[in-house]
């Protein structure tokens, strides 16, 4: 083989493998015209700036205490069942209140804040499982004081709630999870309840661990729902579903 066309087989093959690898990371695009409003709601300006002091008087920063404030009015309103799928009307619940309800404490952050904010799954009738016939909601949620909706664009793993970033979140999380075997790394006990029948933390651990492994497998399969919330300082929260 002479070496002009080594060099051109060499150089071909390059640009072909990284070709390929391009495609493979290409970042799916959240089409702005798909994203729909699908429930609003009002709440008294003093009572969010009361809950974000709350927070911030137990040790954390103010914007971290807006974040979680905004997390958790969206969770209380999605689980009263003011927002619905086409064709699947039945309430949700956030899979971190499913847990806590089966004495278990559970964290979708992968590292400090990082992570999916929540996922609303269905449980079966006594409330001890998740049903998996129906698809989960992986949901974002925002706190802007201009009332507006940025799903921000990360530097290695796409836009929030792309495909690619839940799948990144997703690995991640199940990565520290495989590491942690149940020594109190974010999923164990919480606080005995008289009214719970509180589970080892190795029960905890391993069903955490199962269900991040099913919530993957609906990413990959497209059997999965979106849906991202923004809480404005005025008290108002809209929620958007996000189709792409």
């Amino acid at each position: 083989m002479n070496k002009p066309f080594s060099l051109f087989l060499i150089l071909f093959l390059f640009i072909f493998q990284t070709a390929v690898f391009s495609a493979d990371q290409a970042c799916e695009l959240i089409d702005k015209s798909r994203i729909k409003t699908i429930h609003i709601a009002n709440f008294l300006p003093a009572s969010i700036v009361q809950d974000v002091n709350v927070k911030v008087s137990a040790g954390y920063t103010e914007k971290q205490a807006k974040g979680i404030v905004g997390e958790l009015i969206a969770r209380t309103e999605i689980e009263e069942g003011k927002i619905s799928v086409p064709g699947d009307p039945r309430e949700r619940k956030s899979i971190v209140s499913f847990f806590e309800s089966n004495g278990c404490s559970v964290s979708l952050k992968h590292t400090g804040d990082q992570g999916v904010d929540d996922v609303f799954i269905i449980s079966v009738a006594n409330g001890y499982r998740i049903d998996r016939r129906y698809n989960p909601i992986f949901h974002e949620s925002k706190y802007d004081g201009r009332c507006t909706l940025k799903l921000s664009q990360t530097k290695n793993m796409c836009k929030q709630l792309s495909i690619q970033w839940l799948g990144h979140s997703l690995d991640k999380l199940g990565r520290r999870l495989k590491k942690s075997e149940v020594v109190n790394d974010g999923v164990c006990l919480v606080t005995p309840n008289a009214e719970l029948e509180i589970k080892a933390c190795g029960a905890c651990w391993k069903e955490f661990r199962d269900s991040i492994e099913w919530l993957n497998g609906q990413l990959m399969s497209g059997h999965f729902y979106r849906t991202a919330s923004v809480l404005c300082t005025s008290g108002k929260l809209t929620i958007y579903s996000i189709n792409g």
